[in-house]
């Protein structure tokens, strides 16, 4: 793996990877087909990843990190707001292509089961942050911040997936009201979008 991650012949091969990802699944082609893809020599492309496993993995790491940095933006500081920032991070682009690919691939690949696991954990630990920070600043009425977090974490989980789907019902108001509304539940905290964000079409 190349050791400048930011490098553009990288970005343009993992840009390339997500192409074919969402063309034919997570396994459904081969580094030769990147290479065409990209635009360049296979051993190019080979001298970056192994096989098209390590290129999925580092499309789907890519994926959360852009995610992260919004979710996690430094301007939102109180814990509520922080939750309403990470929940609106989710919607404009919610398309769990990838993570639907990952699921897939964890039903019979123990190295996807181990992805799955670690990304899984990583996203829990971030909102579970949140949520404790909420508890200490007496915003949030949590027993369990952990249980708390699991939640959440599932709740976009399965929302996002049916839009991914297409399922007309869960447009970008409908989940993000959704996920407020139950997230203010499960919180204890009267969360509320603001303005801006309650007056966005469809």
């Amino acid at each position: 793996m190349n050791a400048d991650e930011t490098s553009p012949q990288r970005t343009a091969l993992l840009d390339a990877a997500e192409g074919l990802i969402r063309a034919n699944g997570a396994d459904g082609w081969a580094l030769p087909q990147l290479a065409e893809q990209a635009g360049v020599g296979l051993g190019e492309v080979e001298a970056e990843f192994a096989d098209p496993w390590e290129a999925f993995c580092q499309v789907i790491r890519r994926d959360e990190a852009q995610y992260e940095t919004v979710a996690l933006r430094p301007s939102q500081t109180s814990p509520s707001e922080r939750v309403l920032v990470l929940l609106e991070a989710c919607v404009p682009d919610y398309d769990w292509t990838f993570w639907i690919e990952l699921w897939s691939l964890a039903l019979r690949d123990e190295r996807a089961v181990r992805l799955q696991i670690e990304l899984d954990e990583r996203f829990r630990d971030l909102i579970e942050e949140i949520v404790r920070d909420g508890v200490e600043a007496g915003e949030f009425s949590v027993p369990d911040t952990r249980r708390a977090a699991i939640t959440i974490s599932a709740l976009i989980d399965a929302m996002a997936l049916q839009a991914t789907l297409g399922d007309t019902t869960i447009r970008p108001n409908y989940m993000l009201d959704a996920c407020v509304t139950v997230c203010g539940t499960l919180l204890g905290a009267p969360l509320k979008l603001p303005p801006l964000a309650e007056s966005n079409d469809d």
